[in-house]
């Protein structure tokens, strides 16, 4: 297996990015584009059917738009799992390595039992969250173990395209963060779905289209 130069690492941030900007084909632009106004449209249009539950401006733990977080993400993970079912090289590690942090948004998306906004529905306390955590991590690592996959010498050979929509969703949740801050919570859930949405919409897009991402089309296993 070809390997990465180390010497390159401290530059490797800033080369990527590089590489993602000049790699990216108009199509894909478009695609990505399309899929991150749409996630915000839908979200928001989402956003103004629950505001009804809404309680001095926040949507409960329990409620309808937090419940839709979870399962959005939930179906993220199944789809990203039938791509790394699928396919080799590098889509195979973008599908694992996006499932295995799509994860970590359900943790953080699943109420903890004992916390004073939880009011029923389905919830996980700490040690169990830093359990499952530690489960995936070790996964994620199996996974990535078991197909072999032939890295290029270097990182302007990566294709890159999923730094994009993980760009996209990233934008979607610190604006959000910073949206609470300010106490616009609704607006923060809002745009946390919007994050979510784009990552699901994305999976679909990997498993219909891999062409698109790959001419190889990730070499069937």
């Amino acid at each position: 297996m070809s390997q990465i130069s180390l010497a390159s690492l401290a530059t490797l941030p800033f080369r990527a990015a590089l590489t993602a900007l000049r790699r990216v084909t108009v199509r894909q632009a478009v695609l990505f584009l399309g899929i991150a106004a749409a996630s915000l449209v839908l979200a928001y249009v989402i956003a103004q059917l629950t505001q009804f539950e809404t309680v001095n401006g926040a949507y409960p733990e329990s409620g309808w738009l937090e419940g839709l977080q979870s399962v959005v993400l939930l179906v993220a993970i199944v789809v990203l799992g039938v791509a790394a079912a699928r396919f080799r090289s590098e889509l195979y590690a973008v599908a694992v390595t996006a499932g295995f942090f799509t994860l970590f948004l359900l943790i953080r998306e699943t109420p903890q039992c004992t916390s004073r906004f939880y009011d029923g529905g389905v919830c996980l306390n700490e040690p169990w969250k830093v359990i499952t955590a530690v489960l995936w991590t070790l996964g994620l690592i199996a996974l990535l173990i078991v197909k072999r996959i032939d890295w290029p010498d270097r990182v302007e050979e990566l294709r890159l395209f999923w730094v994009w929509p993980a760009l996209a969703s990233f934008l979607f949740l610190v604006t959000g963060e910073t949206a609470e801050q300010l106490h616009f919570l609704t607006t923060e859930e809002m745009l946390e779905l919007a994050a979510y949405i784009n990552l699901l919409l994305f999976s679909f897009a990997l498993n219909l289209w891999p062409g698109l991402f790959d001419p190889q089309r990730g070499e069937r296993a």
